[in-house]
């Protein structure tokens, strides 16, 4: 299965690897670091979010890119282009206006424990 994360901070992509270690299947995983236009501070964070993936699922085939832009536009962007099997997102990021329509890729949501969630 080919996954792809989308994050935009550390927090995220920890949960997001918390919810791929108790999956089977998982042989691809795609990090897509968010962040808005013109926001180097994002920029930043997204980076040091897809090394947080990098480094956990060391085991797996990662391949990372921080992409800046509106954040349903970059999702579903990268789902085109990588053709995967799902999407991996934090509770918080799974709230963004748009995203649960804007794919017909099956969307999971990884519970986020620095939220509480």
């Amino acid at each position: 299965m080919d996954v792809l994360v989308a994050t935009r901070t550390v927090h995220e992509s920890a949960a997001a690897c918390d919810h791929l270690a108790d999956r089977d299947g998982v042989e691809r995983v795609v990090g897509v670091g968010v962040a808005p236009a013109d926001d180097p501070v994002a920029a930043r964070d997204a980076g040091e979010a897809l090394t947080v993936l990098e480094v956990r699922l060391a085991g797996l085939d990662v391949t990372t890119a921080v992409r800046e832009g509106d954040a349903v536009a970059v999702v579903r962007e990268a789902v085109a282009e990588h053709g995967v099997d799902e999407v991996v997102v934090a509770e918080g990021f799974a709230e963004v206006d748009g995203l649960p329509s804007a794919v017909d890729t099956p969307i999971a949501v990884a519970e986020d424990p620095a939220t509480g969630g």
